[in-house]
């Protein structure tokens, strides 16, 4: 079986958890993986999409977490709905409040970039810095609910 593991994609000023999922022993499991994998992997290709060009202003920047946040609530919606095995809901709660707390980040975020003047490039770079710094307090959430899926579904392996 496969571990399903967590890769942090940082794309632009763009931050999101990212969850691979690998095979488990059961139909249930193995389908709830694919499924994940699925959700993981069209978030990550529109937040790359989204964050292609680089803000040029904090309106620019603010307008990418917007669009951000608004990818990562629909990739939440598909992942609420998934069919989870018993073995695995802890762990699948647990992965969804840290994917929302990233949601929430890029609204706030943008929030306060537009607060902040046009041609206010340490403002910016202040709160870049922060958006990152809130990420990196995130990443482990995401880690520990990944590690708790493998676990309680019995993954092993890479």
């Amino acid at each position: 079986m496969k571990r399903l593991h967590s890769v942090l994609t940082v794309v632009a000023v763009l931050a999101v958890g990212l969850l691979v999922a690998g095979c488990s022993d059961t139909a249930e499991k193995n389908e709830y993986v694919d499924t994940v994998n699925e959700i993981q992997t069209e978030m990550s290709d529109a937040l790359t999409e989204a964050s292609s060009a680089a803000a040029e202003s904090p309106k620019d920047a603010a307008d990418q977490l917007d669009q951000a946040a608004s990818i990562v609530s629909d990739a939440l919606t598909k992942l609420k709905d998934v069919d989870v095995p018993e073995d695995a809901k802890a762990g699948h709660d647990d992965l969804i409040a840290a994917i929302d707390e990233t949601r929430a980040l890029f609204s706030e975020t943008a929030s306060d970039l537009r607060k902040i003047g046009k041609n206010d490039v340490s403002g910016l770079f202040e709160l870049q810095a922060e958006l990152q710094e809130s990420i990196n307090g995130i990443t482990p959430k995401i880690d520990a609910a990944i590690d708790k899926i493998n676990k309680d579904i019995g993954a092993t392996g890479a």
